[in-house]
């Protein structure tokens, strides 16, 4: 189950490079830096979970942890690349920063106070956010645009 939510941000490079219209040297470039990114996590991971098991902490502690980090990075990635129309525009940053500030503050609280969370739980609760928040955020740009 935790594959679930690696195989959605997998899913999302892949679909960005494929998208892509860069050619050559560029997306060439562009694999590298997804694979050292992909190779970077593991690694991290790893070395988490060998430290763990080596001072006898428990697994699911940090698990939460990554699946709120991997999370907030796929929403972000996501919210960013549906308003690159805005990024020039002050009102999208001055919208943008408060969301992301509730975002972190709202999940550092709520994942806190749990105990073990499946990454599996990430999945959808991305998902609802992803879409509130791009839908929210365009609804905002393009009210005060017309305004």
């Amino acid at each position: 189950m935790d594959q679930c939510v690696f195989s959605v941000g997998a899913f999302e490079v892949v679909q960005a490079m494929v998208r892509s219209k860069a050619t050559g040297w560029k997306r060439a470039m562009d694999w590298g830096i997804y694979c050292a990114i992909g190779i970077s996590v593991a690694l991290i991971a790893i070395a988490s979970g060998i430290y763990r098991a080596k001072t006898n902490q428990p697994s699911d502690l940090a698990t939460k942890w990554v699946g709120f980090s991997f999370m907030t990075l796929l929403v972000f990635v996501g919210v960013f690349r549906s308003c690159k129309y805005y990024w020039g525009a002050p009102r999208f940053w001055k919208a943008i920063i408060p969301i992301s500030l509730i975002h972190l503050s709202m999940g550092v609280v709520v994942i806190g106070r749990l105990g073990m969370v499946a990454l599996i739980s990430f999945v959808p609760a991305g998902l609802i956010e992803y879409f509130v928040v791009t839908t929210l955020l365009h609804e905002f740009l393009i009210r005060e645009r017309r305004d």
